[in-house]
């Protein structure tokens, strides 16, 4: 059934002028008016109000999407071993040895450096954006006297780290 307005207006009109008090008697049926009865005044009928619809507001528009967080390039290469098992070993004892080291997540990192020095595990702190901050980083680092240089993150996955889960970007330390 279409909504008509004027319907729904003259109801809500009815009903606002105290016809809702009427009583309505379903079990006897209504009695005629006998010939002789006076007329009765009967209230006017409520004035119609006529009732303009107004268009919805628009929406308020959607908030911009967050851009993604800049993804890391650089880390901070602080140590290097042979393989994963001396690397893993090396960082436990200069985490102990070095304070500031303490609670950073390491990222190893193997790399080849050619036939004549083979391939080496890089123990790699933080996750920069630049060189520049990486450089920062390492600066504080080497203050406290351990060796730390920038480094590029490669775009290969690290080595596991039996133990723990692998670190991702959004995990690295970024501490100093």
């Amino acid at each position: 059934m279409p909504y008509r307005p004027a319907i729904a207006t003259l109801i809500l009109a009815l009903v606002l002028a105290g016809c809702s008090g009427m009583k309505v008697m379903a079990d006897k049926p209504a009695e005629p008016p006998a010939a002789d009865a006076a007329p009765v005044d009967l209230p006017s009928p409520p004035a119609m109000v006529e009732m303009k619809a107004e268009p919805m507001p628009a929406p308020p528009p959607a908030p911009p999407p967050t851009p993604a967080p800049p993804v890391p390039r650089f880390a901070g290469h602080v140590a290097s071993f042979k393989n994963l098992g001396d690397a893993e070993r090396g960082w436990v004892a200069l985490s102990k040895r070095y304070s500031i080291l303490q609670g950073l997540t390491p990222r190893y990192v193997e790399v080849d450096l050619g036939s004549s020095r083979g391939k080496t595990v890089r123990v790699l702190l933080g996750g920069f954006v630049d060189r520049d901050a990486a450089r920062a980083y390492c600066y504080d680092m080497r203050r406290e006297g351990l060796f730390c240089a920038p480094h590029p993150l490669p775009s290969a996955a690290p080595l596991p780290n039996p133990g723990s889960p692998s670190p991702s970007p959004g995990s690295l330390s970024n501490a100093g």
